[in-house]
């Protein structure tokens, strides 16, 4: 009786495991990862809209791949943000999203590991590995820089938010946000980095720059 009830629970926990599904966290994009680094985890964000059907087809594929499963459940922080709200629209500008659903793959410091642009093979096992057909990138995203240099755009400004959200002191936090925010306009201008190092410099009185900030902004997205 013993062995049948032994068989019978591990056969369960067999069934519910394989049934389980990739779970989403509910919070902030800071509180994403503010809980990765308490967890020594990394981040998996998706982003979508309220019409996006090829988002709910991601999510029904990775919850039938059981590697993806494993991964996300043991490495990743895992959250879906929709780009029709302020916290979606928000991370949307700072990654650059250019289509949906928008897959991407962090560390717990902000640095952009990868991004899943479509259904082709991909390996769970080894993110950063993934590499981005220069073809498929330049196609879908339309900018003068390389997919390496994109990567870090991405990764400075969303180094600049977090710090902006931290707890620092206000001349610690704006002044290492800033310097986040000025690496990313170095490799390449666009609307969100440069606006955030003008309401950066407004917010603080330092009026120096912000003119040519502004005809940067102009002469590139006007």
């Amino acid at each position: 009786m013993k062995y049948y009830f032994k068989t019978f629970f591990i056969f369960f926990l067999f069934i519910l495991t394989s049934c389980s599904s990739i779970e989403y966290e509910s919070l902030s994009i800071e509180e994403s990862f503010q809980l990765a680094k308490r967890n020594n985890k990394k981040v998996f964000v998706i982003i979508g809209n309220n019409d996006c059907k090829k988002c709910e087809k991601l999510i029904k594929s990775l919850n039938r791949n059981k590697t993806a499963k494993k991964v996300f459940k043991d490495d990743f922080i895992c959250l879906k943000f929709n780009c029709d709200d302020s916290l979606g629209k928000e991370l949307s500008q700072i990654t650059g999203c250019a289509f949906f659903p928008y897959s991407c793959f962090f560390d717990n410091e902000g640095n952009l590991l990868s991004l899943r642009v479509s259904q082709d093979k991909f390996d769970f096992n080894n993110i950063e590995q993934n590499k981005v057909n220069d073809y498929l990138y330049r196609e879908l995203f339309k900018i003068p820089i390389p997919y390496n240099q994109f990567k870090e755009r991405v990764s400075n400004s969303l180094k600049a938010y977090l710090q902006l959200k931290s707890k620092n002191s206000n001349f610690i936090r704006d002044t290492i946000a800033f310097n986040y925010a000025k690496k990313s306009v170095l490799i390449h201008p666009y609307p969100y980095n440069i606006n955030f190092m003008i309401k950066l410099k407004m917010e603080n009185g330092d009026s120096t720059n912000i003119s040519f900030l502004k005809k940067l902004f102009k002469d590139n997205y006007i």
